[in-house]
């Protein structure tokens, strides 16, 4: 989905994110965002789509019923042609209901900002600094849910406005797949594959979590396999949380971490083979005594080693 130029790019999408509703077209021209259904009426029963972190409600949309079509304008999501993006359609309102919701615990009492930063996130990845300024409801901490709603958009904010409030955890960005393709080059070389999350609450890299800023306040673990080997052997080093486990028995599960950066590198001499497998991450919050989780899917890795002219 994206635009160049002005002009529309249309991608046919899979039809099992509604099971009810049956989709032709989900696409952007210029700022506004168009979803086209087949077969379906207006109150189809969908109620809202979730385009990476950016959440668009049936409510808010136009609709032509001659052709079915729903659209948003003025939209401000960066779309992009060649661009993965993660999409969710639900039919009960709650675009949450694939993570998992993590209540704040507390109805009375003294509040700690502290706590808020250990709850919602840190503003600034790896910083104890948290203002009053960074807890508006929507923003990168706070989730725009009804059981935030005491919480303001701007303004001032009390903390007793923070009583009952929740937070989500959700895998945002699926592991991408990586792959290495290489010649031995007569003596020594090695093939890097890694994974990094961003930083930053708005920016995703290979993976990705939410809500926003509550990743930088995760724990993360992955589980390694290897599916295939061909031709000479190659073996795995597992580079995790200041570890380097080589050649570890498959399939390995890494330590829990605050970073999820995961790297596997393959060193190659005069050797010529493949060898491939697949790689997940587990995600965990601990709050209040309870431990919240979500898996994501598997993503494929491949390293290839050819001689010359191959």
């Amino acid at each position: 989905m994206g635009n160049i130029n002005s002009s529309s790019i249309q991608y046919t999408v899979n039809s099992n994110w509604y099971t009810s509703a049956s989709v032709n077209m989900f696409y952007t021209y210029n700022t506004t965002l168009y979803l086209d259904l087949d077969g379906t009426t207006s109150n189809s029963g969908w109620q809202d789509i979730r385009v990476d972190g950016t959440i668009f409600n049936r409510t808010s949309a136009s609709y032509t019923s001659s052709i079915d079509r729903w659209n948003w304008n003025n939209i401000t999501v960066p779309f992009g042609n060649n661009v993965s993006h993660d999409i969710v359609i639900t039919d009960d309102g709650q675009l949450q209901s694939s993570g998992v919701t993590i209540p704040f615990g507390q109805t009375s009492g003294a509040i700690d900002m502290n706590n808020l930063r250990n709850f919602y996130g840190e503003p600034s990845w790896g910083s104890s600094m948290i203002s009053m300024s960074d807890l508006f409801r929507g923003g990168n901490l706070v989730p725009d849910r009804s059981a935030n709603s005491a919480v303001p958009t701007s303004g001032a904010i009390a903390m007793n406005d923070f009583y009952g409030n929740e937070t989500y955890l959700m895998i945002e960005k699926q592991p991408t797949l990586k792959s290495y393709f290489g010649g031995f080059g007569g003596g020594s070389g090695t093939a890097v594959l890694t994974w990094n999350i961003a930083t930053n609450p708005n920016s995703q890299s290979d993976i990705d979590v939410g809500y926003k800023a509550l990743k930088s306040v995760c724990e993360y673990r992955w589980v390694i396999n290897v599916t295939n080997t061909s031709g000479d052997a190659l073996y795995p080093q597992i580079i995790y949380n200041g570890t380097n486990t080589n050649n570890p028995s498959m399939p390995h599960t890494t330590v829990w971490s605050g970073d999820p950066t995961l790297t596997i590198e393959v060193d190659h001499g005069v050797q010529t083979g493949s060898i491939a497998g697949t790689a997940y991450f587990e995600v965990r919050k601990i709050w209040n005594g309870t431990t919240y989780s979500e898996t994501s899917s598997s993503a494929f890795w491949s390293v290839i080693i050819e001689t010359a002219g191959e």
